[in-house]
């Protein structure tokens, strides 16, 4: 699910260029359903469940549409430890708007040590992310992102670097606090004043992201993002790091409920509501699949 959920229209794109704060993002991939490329419920024979397929559903007046699906294609898939590992695919991707569309677009993730580098690459455009992650805290130390894109017969390039400082604020019964602002950054080469930017309080257990804090400048709140393990114990068993958003500043939470169960396939449902109003849901797929080493 990594990369892929779109809630409301929220893309990671749209995120990363907003700059206006630091990102509790690390090396557990946020609140965005989990990064599936961990090991911790794979067995002998490095199995684990990962996802196939997926169908997004608009909701209007009560009534749910088929927005969209996507079809997963793996092209690679190793795993030799959180630290060492390397997943390609493709997402067949089809939209049920006003016309019938499909587009493909290719994702290459690699992870060594404490560096990964993960790619997009469209019909239209090209993305390049470097991400380099803090060894004790799993948080984003440094960003550089790459983009190319060509619409119309005209190419657009974009480029950002951008390095954090991390400071342990508190350590209680497992919980650590982080604060995460900016240290540099830099936007189509040219440098940028971050004085004036916000910074993040986030909370981290067992390197995943419990609580992430906005605060201004000034050190006003603005705004605190929740992501909380669902209740359904098969949920939590064959998907560990599958975990529900909620976001203050725009009324936005999840649930999950469990569709159906196999050995061999999982189906869920995600519903995403803006101030208690069902508007969206997803329902995932997941394939029983054997890694290699």
């Amino acid at each position: 699910m990594k990369n892929l959920f779109k809630l409301f229209g929220i893309i990671a794109l749209a995120a990363v260029i907003g700059f206006s704060f630091a990102t509790c993002g690390g090396d557990d991939s946020g609140g965005d359903g989990g990064d599936e490329n961990k090991n911790d419920n794979s067995n002998a024979n490095n199995e684990y469940w990962r996802t196939s397929k997926y169908k997004t559903y608009t909701v209007k007046d009560g009534v749910a549409n088929l927005a969209g699906e996507g079809v997963y294609n793996y092209i690679t898939d190793r795993y030799t430890s959180d630290t060492n590992n390397e997943r390609k695919y493709t997402i067949t991707y089809t939209s049920y708007d006003t016309t019938t569309t499909s587009s493909v677009a290719t994702y290459h993730d690699t992870r060594n040590g404490q560096t990964n580098v993960s790619t997009y690459e469209s019909a239209t455009e090209t993305r390049t992310n470097i991400y380099t992650y803090d060894s004790e805290s799993g948080l984003q130390l440094e960003q550089s992102y790459t983009s190319t894109s060509n619409s119309g017969g005209t190419t657009t390039t974009t480029s950002f670097e951008v390095t954090y400082n991390i400071v342990l604020l508190s350590d209680a019964d497992g919980v650590k606090t982080y604060k995460v602002s900016y240290k540099t950054y830099t936007y189509n080469g040219n440098s940028q004043d971050v004085s004036a930017r916000n910074y993040q309080e986030c909370k981290i257990q067992n390197g995943r992201t419990l609580e992430q804090k906005t605060f201004g400048a000034d050190g006003n709140l603005q705004s605190t993002d929740t992501n909380t393990y669902p209740d359904n114990a098969v949920i939590r068993a064959k998907l560990p790091y599958f975990m529900l958003n909620s976001y203050s500043s725009s009324k936005q939470t999840q649930t999950v409920e469990l569709l159906s169960d196999s050995e061999t396939e999982l189906v869920i449902r995600v519903n995403g509501f803006w101030n208690n109003v069902l508007l969206q849901y997803y329902d995932y797929t997941y394939e029983k699949a054997s890694r290699s080493k």
